[in-house]
């Protein structure tokens, strides 16, 4: 260390800590976007549960509805929100499919779909004979 010149002494007590400087700051900028993006996937996962909470919200909503007319073949209104509900199921899925990445997941999903479109004909077939009077 005695043989170097002054100059060669300076640029390595200055270039050293310069270079890991800069080495951190590198680490730093490419752990803010990975931490980016992760922050983007769980929004994203918070978007699908929410849709998912009230695709489950909006089928018990449908059972109370055909419950309700079943109890009294009277009350239509109960039919209308079945049918918007219904809707707002499908929209829900359509929403939701996009989000869904992995192959269980989009099993998962059109599990999910095909019991959904299950429930709501066997629903429609309880509907359709309650209104012509068959009850047993």
């Amino acid at each position: 260390m005695n043989k170097l010149n002054l100059r060669m002494k300076l640029a390595l007590g200055f270039g050293g800590p310069l270079l890991a400087l800069l080495v951190v700051g590198i680490f730093s900028y490419l752990s803010l976007q990975r931490l980016g993006e992760l922050s983007a996937d769980t929004g994203e996962k918070g978007v699908s549960t929410a849709i998912m909470r009230n695709i489950e919200s909006r089928i018990n909503d449908q059972k109370a509805e055909v419950r309700g007319f079943l109890v009294d073949r009277s009350r239509t209104e109960e039919l209308d929100r079945y049918a918007q509900n219904t809707s707002v199921v499908a929209d829900g899925f359509a929403k939701i499919e996009p989000m869904i990445r992995t192959e269980k997941g989009k099993k998962i999903l059109a599990d999910l779909r095909a019991n959904a479109d299950g429930y709501h004909q066997k629903m429609d077939r309880i509907i359709d004979l309650q209104r012509e009077g068959k009850t047993k």
